[in-house]
């Protein structure tokens, strides 16, 4: 019992330990490891962190095709110079493996459209989005933990898509 407990312990030390952070900020006066959100989100591992700082400039689409956790700066910071993590819409995809974005994280983050489910073949299941403001979601899948978002309608519309899967 001692050996099979000390096995799963190294299994999952050795999970934790491969995963990286990266950082992602497309300011000259402040630069992080990437200036391109998708080239980061590319280049990064499935359990991957990925740090996005506050810019005056929207970071554009990205689309998310493996499991990772994102955190931008929050919706609306209380600071001195309060620059958010802008993007034009997320779109979690499944394409890439069974479970693709599934399990990830998105959170801090400023959405001008929205956050999408990519009708791939696999269900995308246990996202977390938390902190962020949006004008639209489509949920395609179970398990999707949704809270303390802003949730406008900057837009003539606001759309709240739940599709049991």
């Amino acid at each position: 019992m001692k050996k099979t407990i000390l096995i799963l312990s190294l299994a999952i030390t050795t999970l934790i330990a491969n995963a990286h952070v990266i950082t992602v900020s497309n300011n000259p006066n402040s630069p992080g490891q990437y200036t391109d959100f998708q080239t980061a989100i590319t280049a990064a591992n499935a359990g991957d962190t990925i740090y996005v700082s506050g810019s005056i400039t929207d970071y554009g689409p990205i689309t998310i095709n493996k499991r990772l956790a994102l955190f931008g700066t929050g919706a609306n910071p209380q600071k001195q110079f309060p620059f958010v993590s802008s993007i034009q819409q997320i779109t979690l995809d499944s394409n890439i493996s069974i479970s693709g974005a599934s399990g990830s994280i998105i959170e801090g983050f400023k959405i001008s459209n929205s956050i999408i489910g990519s009708s791939g073949n696999y269900i995308i299941k246990n996202i977390q989005i938390s902190r962020n403001n949006f004008s639209a979601i489509n949920v395609l899948g179970p398990n999707w933990n949704i809270e303390n978002n802003i949730i406008n309608g900057a837009r003539q519309t606001m759309a709240l898509n739940f599709q049991n899967i």
